[in-house]
């Protein structure tokens, strides 16, 4: 659209918390589609997760594409959210494929405007134009109209997971099952994380990693095993 070339795939059903799962060893359909109000844009509803439409897109549909944008998610993906969030999971699997990706977020559930996120990314995708370097962002945007953004920062992700909580019930064939609460909680929070920053008015955007590896503890590992001490 205006001056970028877009084509979409996304996911014919929820699939909100699919993480990085993709669809393997099973057929995956992408049925071709028209959105009300984008007539004129080549559109796919695929089977899959999240993580699938960026391959799909990639590899089928979008061969060439210098840049894959994830969302705008229905809610915020911060903290420990990017390891469960299929938002994050389908950036994340076209970074690994060698595209630049942004994944974005409002924190509105449904969002009354996505102006500031809106805002938020293409912050995000200048930064990217500007620094090839980057391969993988995370924004996330409050809930509000672009001129209503505080501004926007680069921070880290905060320590905002789930607690592990379940409720034992009941079926009517009287087999127990657990149904999941999880309420969000933040076990310690920064000054300047993605969760305060956007609880005050903020956008975040935060760079992500691909190599999970830790390497201070490989150098020391190494040590240890060079020293015998294993």
């Amino acid at each position: 659209m205006g001056e970028h070339e877009l084509i979409v795939c996304a996911p014919v059903a929820q699939r909100s918390g699919f993480s990085h799962s993709f669809t393997f060893m099973d057929p995956l359909r992408a049925d071709r589609i028209t959105i009300e109000g984008l007539e004129g844009i080549e559109a796919y509803a695929v089977s899959g997760t999240p993580a699938d439409c960026a391959r799909i897109g990639l590899g089928c549909f979008a061969k060439g594409a210098d840049m894959v944008i994830s969302g705008i998610n229905l809610g915020a993906n911060r903290g420990y959210d990017v390891y469960y969030s299929g938002t994050v999971g389908a950036a994340r699997e076209a970074a690994l494929a060698g595209v630049r990706a942004i994944a974005v977020s409002s924190v509105g559930m449904p969002p009354r405007s996505f102006g500031g996120a809106i805002r938020a990314l293409r912050a995000a995708m200048t930064l990217m134009e500007r620094n090839e370097g980057l391969m993988l962002l995370n924004v996330n945007a409050p809930d509000c109209q672009a001129d209503e953004l505080k501004g926007i920062r680069a921070c880290p992700i905060s320590r905002r997971g789930y607690a592990c909580q379940y409720e034992r019930r009941r079926d009517p064939m009287g087999r127990d099952y657990f149904w999941g609460m999880n309420p969000a909680c933040v076990m310690c929070a920064e000054r300047e994380d993605d969760f305060i920053l956007t609880e005050d008015g903020y956008a975040t955007i935060t760079p992500l990693l691909l190599d999970a590896t830790d390497r201070e503890a490989m150098r020391s590992i190494a040590a240890a095993l060079g020293e015998g001490a294993v």
